[in-house]
């Protein structure tokens, strides 16, 4: 698990989605026992725009302990940013997955690691 998380780290130093000293503070609060909270990036691709897609996404939230946000983005894409206890977001994720999944073609994740504090979960404009 720990290589797993190293590739992963590398991979998003790299493509610019997390910064050193974010990745800092990512190892410490791992190696600390601290890092159970979660905030993931999903993009989703497929026919996910001009279908309800934010708003079902609101709702499946408001079953589970999560905060974020979900907003259309300009390439057709829909962007959906939750945080919360790590295993209440991967639920979270898979009860969109699941809804949503004959809109769905692709979901690519990425770990967010910022500072932005949200209260519930919203839909952006």
């Amino acid at each position: 698990m720990v290589e797993d998380l190293q590739q992963f780290l590398k991979i998003s130093i790299s493509e610019g989605t997390i910064n050193n000293r974010s990745y800092f503070e990512l190892v410490v609060a791992l190696f600390s026992g601290v890092f159970i909270v979660s905030r993931q990036r999903v993009i989703f691709t497929g026919r996910v725009q001009g279908v309800g897609f934010r708003h079902s996404t609101k709702v499946i939230a408001q079953g589970f302990e999560v905060t974020g946000f979900v907003r259309n983005q300009d390439d057709g894409t829909v962007e959906m940013v939750a945080g919360g206890e790590a295993s209440e977001v991967d639920r979270f994720i898979v009860a969109v997955q699941e809804q949503m999944s004959g809109l769905i073609t692709n979901t690519r994740f990425s770990l967010r690691v910022d500072h932005e504090q949200f209260t519930g979960f919203t839909i952006r404009y």
